[in-house]
């Protein structure tokens, strides 16, 4: 599943120190290479032509842009039609954070409050305190969606190019406040991984080559040994990780595909829901089966589910009974389902009703919501500075709390019953989905031969069930039979 949403960010975050030597020769083979991009970009290429001016003007970034893609898709991708209920739900996070007064948090005296404030001012175009969704979803749309409505793409150029504008091509400004520019890119949606590894770098490489083009190129041809490659072709370790990062999180490029190579049918939508769902009924099934699980092992994840639990008499005949097995397996994939549905249209609802409050109330929500956390984790310093911050907001824009908790609350859970009926109406749809499915792979089975089939029929003659046992394991022969003495026998009432 693609459509990766914007990353997620913390209220607070450790963000690495600046590097003093971001701008210093040590990355220099690194810079060039992110400016030519492609091969380049290869940690194994040691190889590369005499570097140009025109070559690093005319570089691609389209292999920072997919591995900047494939970190959001890493950490989550989401189904298109929740796609922008997700976006929602960052853009409402993201802003709370971006507001924060950074005086408040643990480890910033008031000299790096104050230049993280300077920076962040810079960068957003505006006093953060006064921060809207609005604004902060623009970033988003602007970094990723402008191009790709599903996310699918990442403009890291852009951001760079934004922050050389922001700071008016000042390296030194730039290097002396690396550690906010870093965690402004999670604001914008952009990984941790990505915005630490790559980011400082790639716009390192930018700077240099606006300020300097000449020089750089110099630099890059130029041997650091007689009988040394030149130093683009003679990266050191620190360079390698991060190439390595960033070609091990590249997508896959078209050189790579071999002109006479055959290109699979990609699979239609449905058919990669199918395959997912018979994959986690196999998985069930095993589950069922197996010898580990005991009636209260089981009883604890159904119950996790919403499902009744079973007495021991119900267990047992549920595992001999390859109807019920089956039934069982099949609500066993359809339970999580549903939890992750009420999940998400409850979020919906959520960012639904905090987007009609105030920036005041969102965020005297947030630090209500953030004080039952760190109460609940016995975080003493977080909760005492917690407190204050939410105390000293109610004072200042004179917010009753308990009733806009309680108001909050009450039209939250005047939803309940139509999310209840959305879930409903969509695990039915579900249902009828898997109803088509198992149609469809109880044709298939029929087809296949006799001896390929999972689960012979009980009836089969002696001779085919010594064949049989040559091809299963021993567990698994052992325990059909144990599951056919069992049907055997009469059932006690």
């Amino acid at each position: 599943m693609e459509n990766p949403p914007p990353a997620p960010v913390r209220i607070t975050e450790t963000v690495k120190s600046p590097e003093k030597i971001q701008f210093s020769p040590h990355f220099r083979a690194l810079h060039g290479r992110i400016l030519l991009g492609g091969n380049t970009l290869n940690p194994d290429n040691k190889n590369i032509s005499p570097v140009t001016k025109e070559a690093l003007i005319n570089g691609s970034p389209q292999i920072l842009n997919e591995c900047a893609t494939n970190c959001r898709g890493r950490e989550a991708t989401v189904a298109k039609d929740q796609l922008e209920g997700e976006i929602s739900s960052r853009v409402a996070k993201n802003t709370l954070v971006l507001k924060q007064d950074l005086s408040k948090i643990k480890g910033f005296d008031l000299e790096k409050a104050a230049r993280w404030q300077s920076t962040l001012t810079k960068l957003f175009g505006k006093d953060t305190a006064t921060a809207t969704d609005a604004e902060v979803r623009a970033l988003f749309d602007k970094y990723f969606y402008s191009k790709d409505k599903l996310g699918n793409a990442s403009d890291t150029d852009l951001f760079a190019e934004d922050v050389l504008k922001a700071f008016e091509g000042n390296t030194e400004a730039i290097e002396k406040n690396a550690d906010c520019i870093v965690w402004y890119a999670r604001i914008c949606g952009f990984t941790q991984d990505y915005s630490e590894t790559v980011f400082r770098h790639q716009i390192t490489a930018k700077a240099l080559l606006n300020n300097n083009p000449d020089q750089l190129v110099e630099e890059l041809n130029q041997k650091q040994v007689e009988d040394k490659p030149a130093r683009i072709n003679d990266t050191n370790e620190d360079e390698d990780q991060v190439l390595q990062f960033i070609w091990g999180n590249k997508g896959r490029a078209p050189d790579e595909v071999k002109p006479d190579e055959t290109k699979p049918t990609p699979e239609t939508e449905d058919e990669a829901n199918k395959k997912k769902y018979l994959q986690s009924k196999e998985a069930s099934l095993q589950f069922i089966m197996d010898s580990t699980t005991t009636v209260d092992k089981f009883n604890q994840h159904i119950e996790k589910l919403g499902m009744e639990k079973l007495t021991e008499d119900q267990f047992k005949l549920m595992r001999e009974n390859e109807n019920e097995r089956g039934k069982m397996a099949r609500n066993l994939v359809i339970g999580p389902q549903k939890i992750y549905l009420t999940n998400i249209l409850t979020r919906k609802a959520e960012d639904d009703e905090i987007k009609k409050l105030s920036a005041e109330e969102q965020q005297a929500i947030g630090l209500n919501n953030l004080i039952g956390m760190k109460t609940a984790v016995k975080d003493e310093n977080g909760l005492k500075e917690a407190r204050e911050n939410l105390e000293k907001l109610l004072k200042e824009h004179n917010i009753n709390l308990e009733e806009l908790v309680d108001n909050y609350s009450e039209a939250l859970n005047s939803k309940g019953p139509l999310i209840k009926e959305e879930v409903d109406r969509q695990i039915q749809a579900f249902e009828k989905k898997i109803d088509a499915w198992e149609a469809k792979q109880a044709e298939v089975t029929e087809q296949k031969p006799a001896e390929t089939i999972i689960n012979p029929p009980a009836e089969a003659s002696k001779k085919d069930e010594v064949e049989e046992k040559k091809k299963k394991p021993n567990w698994i022969e052992k325990l059909k039979e144990r599951i056919s003495n069992r049907r055997n026998k009469k059932p006690t009432k």
